[in-house]
């Protein structure tokens, strides 16, 4: 319980100190995993610990503004997972922080497109139509006198 007040803080702190600085999308501050866990860290926080709603807000406000921590938000699979356990309104107030309300708005037009029959999602090529029914057929020549035609001319 305290080690996870004592890491907030240090999140939030390094949030902080980093505010206005291009050091957020510096490589070496942190690889994909570390963003992807610190995401989840702070979304746990903010699903159990109400109180610290605007502290969440604001991490998720700094973070946001890079685009790699934004990438991580947005496309980490795991970070989306939770994001849909929480309540519309936390989801709301964090993606709206991060400046990504729009994820929402993806995520509901994926799933209308999860609904859609395969055949109907967009990006599907529809099926060729019927061929238009062939006219019948005429009948072949005759030979003449016992010889096919390819041989009489």
């Amino acid at each position: 319980e305290n080690e996870h007040e004592v890491a907030f803080s240090l999140i939030r702190r390094g949030c902080l100190d980093l505010a206005g600085s291009d050091l957020f999308d510096e490589p070496g501050l942190a690889d994909t995993h570390d963003m992807e866990e610190a995401w989840l860290f702070l979304l746990e926080v903010r699903k159990c610990r109400p109180n610290r709603r605007r502290q969440i807000e604001e991490c998720a406000k700094l973070l946001g503004a890079s685009q790699r921590w934004s990438a991580a938000l947005t496309s980490s699979a795991k970070v989306i997972e939770m994001l849909e356990g929480m309540s519309p309104e936390m989801k709301r107030e964090v993606l709206e922080a991060a400046g990504a309300p729009d994820l929402e708005e993806e995520h509901q037009q994926q799933q209308q497109q999860d609904d859609l029959p395969p055949q109907q999602h967009p990006g599907v090529q529809q099926p060729w139509p019927p061929a238009p029914a062939a006219p019948a057929a005429k009948p072949a020549p005759q030979a003449a006198q016992g010889v096919w035609p390819e041989a009489a001319a």
